[in-house]
């Protein structure tokens, strides 16, 4: 059997999409493929997922230092859309870290997340 992070990136976007199962969606984040790593992310989004599980918020905080600037970005949507409150400080950590992004984008939706945070104490504003 392939690693499925050996898969053809083509082949690994359509497993994103096709799978439900938790390990598998956290082992194409693990992908050498940005845009894979990204379409893993997104079913990983809690407007998706409706459920708090600890092994992907886990993987997505891994994700904060990713390469990749669509990642990243990703990672930082994932955060500020419904992530769980139990994971506050967590958060505001990386929201900090993402405010000091290389990327402008990713700079700015932080700025936004940060200052929303800092007056009402709300960061899911995605």
């Amino acid at each position: 059997m392939t690693d499925i992070r050996e898969l053809p990136s083509h082949e690994a976007v359509r497993r994103c999409k096709a799978t439900t199962d938790i390990d598998e969606i956290i082992e194409l984040t693990k992908h050498s493929d940005p845009m894979v790593r990204q379409k893993a992310l997104r079913e990983m989004c809690p407007c998706r997922v409706k459920k708090d599980l600890s092994d992907f918020w886990t993987r997505v905080l891994e994700m904060l230092d990713d390469d990749a600037a669509n990642v990243r970005y990703q990672v930082l949507h994932t955060l500020c859309d419904g992530s769980p409150s139990h994971l506050e400080m967590e958060v505001a950590e990386a929201l900090e870290v993402f405010n000091r992004d290389p990327d402008k984008k990713i700079r700015r939706q932080a700025h936004r997340a940060l200052t929303a945070y800092r007056k009402t104490g709300k960061w899911n504003i995605l």
